[in-house]
């Protein structure tokens, strides 16, 4: 999940920058929002996330 938000973190600075934008306090609010849209899409996947680290658990195949 750290490589996937890092992704993001990095497309949010890639777009901030292709705006060409100077102000940096307008740089810096958009790529909070950016990153807080991130974070709300890794939230929204956790559930999933979770069931499938339970089932593999479950299935005991880190065992082998």
């Amino acid at each position: 999940y750290q490589d996937r938000f890092q992704r993001c973190a990095m497309s949010c600075a890639d777009k901030v920058k292709d705006k060409g934008e100077t102000s940096q306090e307008k740089n810096r609010s958009e790529m909070e929002a950016c990153v807080g849209k991130c974070g709300d899409e890794m939230l929204k996947s956790l559930p999933t996330f979770t069931k499938r680290m339970k089932d593999w658990f479950n299935k005991g195949s880190y065992l082998q």
